[in-house]
């Protein structure tokens, strides 16, 4: 049980770090964009901060709050698993962030972050299969 929660344990430290980090690169973001563009030259330009809501939006939305009303009543059964699926949530909700409220390139830093947490996420669950099995095998042999 011991080792049980120290995964635990590393998983929360996992997810907090990610969170810390995606705030981070958020605000410095959002920063850098509100300072004014002096040259257009290239790409400069283009990537700014705008409100943008439409179908897409509305959709991403709905389908991460179905989502975690639907980890929030299935909590217990997926208890090994919850703070991966947590992570994976996190990162959605970091792409509609950045896809609502900017425009242009800088909006591909919501989808690296959505990406980063799917990898991380899945990383986790194979890991705690992998630790579930050996400790499977570990408990037939004896």
């Amino acid at each position: 049980m011991e080792s049980d929660r120290n995964f635990v344990r590393i998983s929360w430290s996992i997810y907090f770090s990610l969170l810390a980090f995606g705030i981070i690169t958020a605000w410095i973001t959002f920063y850098e964009l509100s300072l004014p563009v002096t040259e257009v030259m290239g790409d400069e330009g283009q990537s700014r901060i705008e409100i943008r809501w439409g179908l897409f939006h509305v959709y991403w939305g709905v389908g991460i709050l179905v989502l975690v009303g639907l980890l929030v009543i299935s909590y217990q059964r997926v208890k090994p698993f919850h703070v991966a699926l947590i992570l994976i949530l996190t990162g959605a909700a970091y792409f509609l962030f950045f896809m609502t409220f900017t425009v242009g390139w800088v909006a591909a830093q919501g989808m690296f972050g959505f990406a980063v947490a799917v990898i991380v996420g899945a990383l986790m669950i194979v890991s705690r299969l992998i630790y579930m099995w050996v400790g499977h095998i570990k408990r037939t042999k004896s």
